[in-house]
């Protein structure tokens, strides 16, 4: 509480209050409020195919989040089709390691897959009672306090992958199983969708992980000599903006290094279109998450 000139905030051991019952003309009390942002959860039963019987956790989800699911779920099928959101990769060459790699035009989302969209992945899954599936491409539920143990992120656990105001922002704490099994699911939703706007339209190449060198090649937007995708050596524009989400190390008055994490305007992750894409509209190509490629090969 403020002390009586206001002019200072006392802090009062929990101790001290301790088992106190009696009413007292210094004690008052305020609450909090919290948005429910997930739907309750149910411990569901299902048979592995090896015959093993597992419970898994899912989500009870009523009419109301079924209808978003479905919504949701059309928007990116139908995006996928029309190609909103991706860019077209040329096809081209570029220099790795003193070798020339060679690849042939492709399509990239434009920006990392978001909450929103894997959370409609998962969501679809519970659904059809795929539990296995969800099972295994779960987003992680303590991954934000288990790997950040020197900060207070029980708020991110609780709330990154599911509050709406995370909708638009990166999906992390999931593994490279996952990945693939929203991959997979995203290319037959798609395919479904296509064969009812047209039953004889031609098959959908299969949505994946790209490969390490198509990444790279991709971010590099034409320009192998650029240190960033933005075709420059400095992290900042001429007005001192931050070009991308990541934490810069300075020294405070004493000479000690510290990790400033919002000098860019973001103190985690920050939404997918942030800050400016590169020569061929990507978005956070450096910064913001690392993202996934599928393993190379040793001969590639």
């Amino acid at each position: 509480s403020w002390n009586s000139s206001c002019d200072n905030i006392r802090i009062e051991s929990p101790e001290q209050y301790e088992g106190i019952t009696t009413p007292s003309a210094e004690i008052g009390f305020r609450y909090v409020v919290r948005t429910i942002s997930k739907p309750l959860t149910e411990k569901v039963s299902y048979k592995t195919t090896s015959g093993e019987d597992r419970a898994v956790e899912v989500p009870v989800l009523g009419e109301q989040w079924k209808k978003q699911i479905e919504k949701t779920k059309k928007e990116m099928t139908e995006n996928v089709i029309s190609h909103k959101g991706y860019s077209l990769i040329p096809m081209g060459s570029y220099n790795r390691n003193d070798q020339v790699i060679s690849l042939q035009s492709f399509y990239m989302q434009q920006y990392e897959v978001s909450n929103a969209e894997y959370r409609t992945f998962l969501y679809d899954l519970v659904i059809k009672k795929q539990y296995a599936e969800f099972e295994r491409a779960n987003a992680c539920g303590n991954c934000w306090t288990e790997e950040f143990k020197y900060s207070f992120n029980e708020p991110m656990d609780e709330h990154y992958f599911t509050h709406p105001a995370y909708d638009n922002y990166p999906v992390v704490n999931i593994s490279r199983d996952g990945a693939k099994l929203y991959s997979t699911w995203l290319t037959q939703m798609t395919r479904e969708e296509q064969l009812k706007k047209n039953k004889t339209a031609e098959p959908l190449n299969d949505i994946r992980l790209p490969a390490e060198t198509e990444w790279e090649y991709a971010a590099h937007a034409g320009n192998d000599s650029a240190t960033y995708p933005w075709n420059g050596r400095l992290m900042r524009n001429a007005k001192g903006a931050y070009l991308a989400n990541f934490y810069e190390i300075k020294k405070d008055s004493t000479g000690k290094t510290y990790n400033d994490l919002i000098a860019d305007g973001a103190f985690h992750t920050a939404p997918r279109n942030s800050y400016y894409p590169n020569n061929w509209g990507l978005y956070n190509m450096a910064g913001n998450v690392s993202e996934m490629v599928d393993v190379m090969k040793p001969d590639m």
